[in-house]
Parts: structure tokens; sequence; C-alpha cells
């Protein structure tokens, strides 16, 4: 997705935080991603990585019991 693009799509959720994280080819060691490219099993140790440290963040903390 063009960064154009990305920033218009975010701006659709103005009341969440927001971040663009432009991730080139190059620094997955790869020749191409493609649209779908980040479900590529390639991609686990670089992209899914990434991502599941991003939703770590998002965790909620655990709730005390009564």
């Amino acid at each position: 997705m063009t960064e154009r693009g990305t920033r218009v799509l975010i701006d659709c959720y103005e009341d969440a935080p927001r971040a663009v994280q432009r991730i080139a080819r190059a620094d997955v060691g790869a020749r191409r991603i493609g649209h779908f490219g980040f479900f590529r099993p390639q991609f686990e140790p670089t992209l899914w990585r990434r991502l599941e440290a991003l939703l770590a963040g998002f965790r909620a903390p655990p709730i005390a019991a009564p």
C-alpha cells in the first residue's frame, strides 16, 4: 500500500492511537513482499515477530481476583 493510501486509511480511526511503519523489502531480506506476502512463512522471523511485539504492547493487564 502506498504511504499516502495508508495515511488515508488510518485517518478513518480518529480516536485510535496511530503510527506508520514503512518496511522496505531490503529491511527483511526479500526481493518482494507483495500484498499478501506478509503471510508467507519466510517472514516469520522478521515481519511476524515485529507484529507480535506490536500486539504484545496492546495486552490488557490481568484482572485481579476479587
